[in-house]
């Protein structure tokens, strides 16, 4: 998925808006997709590689570009569909990662995000939350492991300078749940008092 933009004024008026292609890399076939998604961005493609999610950006007014809520997307690659994922919270996504086809998402809530994974069959996606006990929603993901059983994140509070963490990420009937944290980078003792 490559986006070109059309205009050298585009940064300081957002017009015309970029063109979004998707070039089959074997073929070179070349076609233009996500006509009228506001800024799409953050493409990634699941396992299957049957196709990608990226985040759009939903406003009342799309002239002004990037002003709104995230919401999360995902392209059919045999149908050229787009299925909007249902996020089931209404303050839209303050990012993602991708972990084989298990989305894990930071969702938008004030000052903090609370975190859930989703599960996609068919065209829906089942949400379970992710518990991370005393740490809730102050939870940042940066990466998760290519099999899914790993996670890194930072937990950060206002009383507490960033802390980063390894944690197993394991699925039961249930979802997902957070276990075995460890720190694994600490900060110098003298700036812990």
């Amino acid at each position: 998925v490559t986006a070109h933009e059309r205009s050298l004024h585009y940064a300081s008026d957002a017009y015309p808006e970029p063109a979004y292609y998707l070039q089959n890399l074997e073929s070179g076939e070349r076609k233009q997709i996500l006509k009228g998604y506001q800024e799409p961005y953050r493409f990634k493609f699941d396992e299957s590689q049957q196709g990608f999610y990226f985040v759009s950006v939903s406003s009342s007014d799309p002239r002004w570009a990037g002003a709104g809520m995230s919401e999360l997307y995902y392209y059919d690659l045999s149908s050229n569909q787009v299925d909007k994922v249902n996020l089931n919270h209404d303050w839209g996504l303050a990012g993602y990662q991708l972990s084989r086809n298990t989305v894990v998402a930071s969702l938008a809530n004030g000052a903090t995000n609370k975190i859930a994974t989703y599960q996609k069959s068919g065209k829906t996606w089942k949400k379970s939350m992710l518990d991370f006990g005393d740490q809730e929603e102050h939870v940042g993901i940066l990466s998760i492991s290519e099999n899914g059983k790993k996670m890194a994140f930072v937990h950060s509070t206002t009383q507490q300078l960033p802390r980063y963490f390894i944690a197993d990420l394991t699925a039961n009937r249930n979802g997902f749940f957070v276990q075995n944290k460890k720190e694994f980078v600490e900060l110098n003792k003298k700036l812990k008092s």
